[in-house]
Order: structure tokens, then sequence, then C-alpha cells
């Protein structure tokens, strides 16, 4: 596309620049929230959600590293509405530890920080992930959340 034909939709280099983040971060927040909305047990949604954003970060390795890592880049009023959009993921994942704990099949102490972790972890196969490597997304989401369940200390 050209340039004329790009700023026919978008004012700006920046403006494209927050849509691209919105959506990004719409499309990945629906792949982690459609794990979180089975009937299963906590263990299953937390496993699940994290396995799912996990395959989305190395599914969507372009898109993920602008959403996650260009920020900064956005207008401090973008930057706010962005920020909501993460702040759900957050508040999805911490009630799911929190039901989990709440069922004693979960041992956490710190909910948020161990939450901040499991998003690190699915986050930085962004940087990383490349088709030409020994395993499939679906492959690392599965064993990402394995790696979950041990990180909340799930006790069947």
């Amino acid at each position: 596309m050209s340039p004329a034909a790009l700023y026919v939709h978008y004012r700006s280099k920046t403006s494209l620049l927050t849509e691209i983040v919105k959506l990004g971060h719409q499309s990945a927040l629906a792949a982690f929230g459609r794990a979180l909305e089975g009937p299963d047990s906590p263990s299953d949604r937390v496993a699940g959600a994290v396995c799912d954003f996990t395959i989305w970060n190395a599914s969507n390795t372009r898109l993920a590293r602008v959403v996650q890592y260009e920020l900064d880049a956005l207008p401090r009023q973008d930057r706010r509405a962005i920020g909501a959009l993460r702040t759900q993921f957050e508040t999805l994942l911490n009630a799911e530890i929190e039901r989990g704990n709440d069922d004693g099949l979960f041992s956490v102490d710190d909910v948020p920080g161990t939450a901040t972790a499991l998003f690190s972890l699915c986050i930085d196969v962004a940087r990383w992930y490349s088709p030409r490597r020994d395993r499939s997304p679906e492959e690392i989401g599965r064993l990402y959340g394995d790696l979950a369940l041990r990180m909340v200390g799930f006790n069947p």
C-alpha cells in the first residue's frame, strides 16, 4: 500500500501504530479469554489460557512484537487505552488463580507476581520463536501450560 493510500485511512503513522497495537491486544485477549470461559476446573482454565496465549504469541510473532514492545511509541492517551486492555488480561488470570487457591487446587502466595511471571513467559515467545525451531507453537503452548500449573503449585 502506498503512503497516500494509507493516509486516507489513518491520520499519521502514530494512529496506524495505535490501531495495530489495539487490534493485536484484542486478538490476543480473545485467544487468552476463550480458555477461561470453559466450565472446567481452574487448573484446566489456567493451563489452557497460558497455552492459547503462548500459541498466539508464537503464531503471530511480528504482530506480537509490535503489540508488546512498541507501547512507548504511543501517545499517552492511547497508552492508557491499551493499558485498560492489558489490565483485562491481569484481572482474568488473577481471578482464576485466586479461584484455584480458594478451591485448594493451587498454592500461590503472590497471585499478581505469579501472573506477571506467567505473562512474561508467554510474551517472550514472540521474541525468540521461529517456525524453523524444533517445536510448533502448539507444542510450546502445551509445555507452557504445564509449566503454569507447576508455578501455581497445582495439587490435584
